[in-house]
Order: structure tokens, then C-alpha cells, then sequence
């Protein structure tokens, strides 16, 4: 019977774990906020690019990724930008 409960209690102690490992891995990439390389512009929650000065990049805990925005592609890169607009059209 000491045998099982100790069982147990060292699987629950491991799951336990997991878990906030997988919590904090979230809440890392909850952190990381994806700016444009060439315009600035970041991008929101909600997937739309704007040039948001209320956003805060060096506040500790919070990451930067850089991208590039859908203007900046379109301007940057008119060709491969066509490409992917007949590609999403095809769909």
C-alpha cells in the first residue's frame, strides 16, 4: 500500500511539473510581440499591423520578433507579393 501511494505521489509530483513548465512556455510566447523589420509597425492580438506607440518593447519579460507587414511586403517584395495574393486567391 506505501508502495502505490508513494507511486502516486511521485507521478502526481512529475505531472505537476509539466505543467507549469507548459505554463510558463506559454506564457514566454505570450510575451513575444512581432514587429515590422522595415516599417515598425507591431502587430496586434487580433493579427492587424499598426503603428502602436502604447506597446512598450523593453519592459522586462516581454521579446520582440521581427516581420514584415503586409504593406512592406507589397512595397518590398511586389513581385512575391502578387504571387501569394493569386496563390490565396486559388484557394
Amino acid at each position: 500500500m506505501l508502495t502505490k501511494l508513494t507511486h502516486r505521489h511521485s507521478y502526481k509530483n512529475g505531472f505537476t511539473q509539466e505543467l507549469q513548465e507548459a505554463i510558463r512556455a506559454m506564457k514566454a510566447i505570450e510575451t513575444i510581440i512581432p514587429i515590422c523589420s522595415f516599417c515598425g509597425h507591431v502587430r496586434q492580438d487580433n493579427g492587424v499591423w499598426a503603428e502602436d506607440t502604447s506597446v512598450n518593447i523593453d519592459l522586462p519579460g516581454v521579446n520582440h520578433s521581427h516581420g514584415i507587414c503586409p504593406s512592406c511586403v507589397q512595397k518590398q517584395f511586389p513581385q512575391q507579393y502578387q504571387a501569394i495574393i493569386k496563390q490565396a486567391a486559388s484557394r
